[in-house]
């Protein structure tokens, strides 16, 4: 099971997206702040966050470069009402992964995830299964099942 991480101050807001989360078989770890957010990553293995910007104390542009300044490769989703082009640019600067304007469809925002976590996992395990194929990247084989 995935552990996601939810960053956001708005309670119904957090509560509503962790529901959803929960819902679709991930485990879901919440933070209503950014010393939440990197207290949960030094805590707990995270697999993926969806993180708001606007937040009390440090904003998610902050989180997400000190997440990358620390060599983290989880995917990050910027999930915020700041819609411009500056914005997006600035998010996608910080090293965000995927971004998306509120009010967000849910079931969008779970296709994103699922889809950040097929990538991740292709290059965390350095393999490709297509069909009863699979490439070992590292090893530079590839294996068919029998």
């Amino acid at each position: 099971m995935f552990n996601i991480l939810v960053v956001e101050d708005d309670d119904n807001l957090r509560k509503l997206m962790s529901a959803v989360l929960k819902k679709s078989r991930f485990n879901v770890i919440q933070a209503a702040d950014g010393k939440q957010a990197l207290d949960a990553i030094d805590n707990n293995h995270i697999d993926l966050m969806v993180c708001d910007i606007m937040l009390p104390g440090m904003n998610g542009y902050e989180i997400t470069e000190t997440i990358r300044n620390t060599d983290k490769d989880m995917p990050i989703l910027m999930v915020t009402a700041l819609e411009s082009l500056n914005d997006k640019r600035m998010g996608f600067a910080a090293g965000t992964d995927d971004y998306m304007v509120k009010p967000i469809d849910m079931d969008e925002m779970i296709m994103r995830i699922s889809a950040l976590l097929r990538r991740a996992k292709a290059t965390s395990e350095r393999r490709i299964t297509v069909g009863d194929a699979e490439v070992d990247m590292d090893s530079m084989t590839v294996t068919k099942g029998a």
